[in-house]
């Protein structure tokens, strides 16, 4: 039997802006183009945008629909499996891209980083951070350079 999961207002609230932030709505006059992509009424909107679930279907499937958000992971604040996998990869596959050097990653490393994100996706989003911050700093370059460029 499947149980109901509590998944709070103010954490749906963040899932929702972090998902507009992804999609590259501005913060400022969000609601108002939520609003004209939409359809979606002011007064939904901003209840969305606070954490809450539309009563109409309808809206939720409209909102997901323009911002492609998993409504499972809305609803309850976890994504599928499948979902998750795809998720994971996905991440993955943008810090490979972003790697410094752009060398990509071997099998290992790259289901290491799979896993790791599956387990917790925000930990890759840390570690990234933590990456692009220690190559980006340049005495920290040297330590992978020689001579003749990268180690």
């Amino acid at each position: 039997m499947e149980t109901i999961h509590t998944f709070s207002n103010a954490a749906r609230a963040r899932l929702i802006a972090r998902t507009l932030d992804e999609q590259d709505v501005p913060q400022r006059g969000r609601q108002s183009e939520i609003v004209r992509r939409t359809g979606i009424s002011k007064k939904s909107v901003r209840a969305i945008l606070d954490g809450s679930l539309p009563r109409d279907l309808r809206v939720a499937v409209v909102f997901i629909n323009a911002y492609g958000l998993d409504l499972a992971e809305w609803v309850t604040g976890e994504l599928q499996p499948d979902e998750l996998l795809e998720h994971a990869i996905t991440m993955v596959r943008a810090f490979e891209r972003g790697r410094f050097g752009g060398e990509p990653l071997t099998d290992k490393e790259f289901t290491h980083l799979v896993r790791m994100v599956r387990r917790d996706p925000a930990r890759l989003e840390r570690f990234m951070e933590d990456y692009s911050t220690f190559v980006e700093r340049p005495a920290s370059r040297g330590i992978f350079e020689t001579e003749g460029g990268a180690a």
